[in-house]
């Protein structure tokens, strides 16, 4: 029909057809501040400096379970992969809670040779082993520790500069502060360091079991992508994970299959990204240009976002990310050739 009208249309080049997809509000729940997604499950752990950890269903947006207490703020959280223990770090110690919430464990230091190492700020599991890596901070001493809560055993231990925040992966460890990553292996052997571009430049993070490292900096236009399992090259070309100018980095999460990564995000032109991993698209969404996203807002995504949590001014809200598995992927519109009759 459209040739009848004006003739045979001619392009020059082929064209990218991209459609919004829509992320539906399944569920709610109050502010939180941090996640941690259930492995293999659409459930999530949520927490707050003033309140307790509860799990959420992300079907329901329900709370089905809560460890018991608010002594005091947690510093550090983490659940075994087969949800058979939980860690908090509340005070500087370490409590170890079994599936049921009962408190097992409470370890208030670890001797290491005649060292006797305390106040602990950090814990992260090895991904599938009763394994933990903690850190440290004794006055201007930090540590990093591997830990075996089934033998309540030291299995060892080295000194860390700077004192950061832990990211555990099968066979990787990264200790993250503002200017740069450290990295080690599963057994604490160093691997080398991620410097940030300017001090205190690095504002979010994350990293997958399998190593993928995902890092957001200050002003810088888009986030850096690393497979440790390949060294510290950045993956990404030029025109992947595109934010925009002068961005600032609220969040950053990876899926457990290292499929999708979404960023929240102030100053570029849009609150809230969500790329494909490997090739580096940005999706467009329904959330892109929520404007109920505030300055401080938190992500998580569950296993191929199926489901993903977004914090919002008011409340944390559920998005179901299902018709991302269904969505039209760009489609190249072959350049067509002139024709004259």
């Amino acid at each position: 029909m459209m040739a009848l009208l004006g003739g045979i249309i001619s392009f020059g080049g082929p064209l990218s057809v991209a459609a919004e997809v829509t992320l539906p509000v399944t569920g709610s729940f109050g502010l939180s501040g941090q996640f941690q997604i259930v492995k293999g499950q659409e459930r999530v752990w949520e927490w707050s400096s003033y309140q307790q950890l509860s799990l959420i269903d992300l079907q329901s947006g329900e709370r089905i379970q809560s460890l018991s207490g608010r002594e005091s703020s947690i510093e550090g959280f983490d659940v075994s992969d087969d949800q058979t223990q939980r860690v908090v770090i509340k005070q500087g110690v370490l409590h170890v809670y079994n599936a049921f919430g009962t408190k097992v464990q409470e370890v208030s230091e670890i001797v290491d040779k005649e060292d006797k190492i305390t106040k602990f700020v950090d814990v992260q599991f090895i991904p599938n082993t009763h394994m933990v890596v903690l850190l440290a901070k004794n006055g201007g001493d930090c540590r990093l520790l591997s830990y075996d809560l089934d033998t309540e055993q030291l299995l060892s231990s080295r000194r860390t500069s700077p004192y950061g925040q832990l990211l555990t992966a099968r066979d990787h460890i990264a200790v993250v502060y503002s200017s740069a990553v450290y990295l080690y292996t599963a057994d604490l052997t160093y691997t080398g360091v991620i410097h940030a571009r300017e001090e205190d430049g690095i504002e979010a993070f994350d990293m997958n079991d399998e190593g993928l490292l995902v890092i957001g900096e200050q002003g810088v236009p888009q986030p850096d992508v690393y497979d440790l399992n390949r060294g510290l090259e950045k993956t990404q070309t030029s025109q992947q994970f595109v934010m925009g100018s002068d961005v600032s980095y609220s969040d950053i999460a990876i899926d457990e299959s290292g499929t999708f990564i979404a960023v929240t995000s102030s100053g570029s032109d849009r609150p809230f990204s969500l790329f494909e991993r490997e090739t580096g698209r940005h999706i467009y969404t329904s959330l892109d240009h929520n404007q109920d996203f505030s300055y401080q807002s938190g992500v998580e995504i569950s296993n191929e976002a199926r489901s993903i949590i977004v914090e919002g001014s008011n409340q944390t809200n559920i998005y179901s990310g299902k018709a991302l598995s269904t969505r039209p992927i760009a489609i190249q519109i072959p350049k067509a050739r002139q024709r004259i009759d």
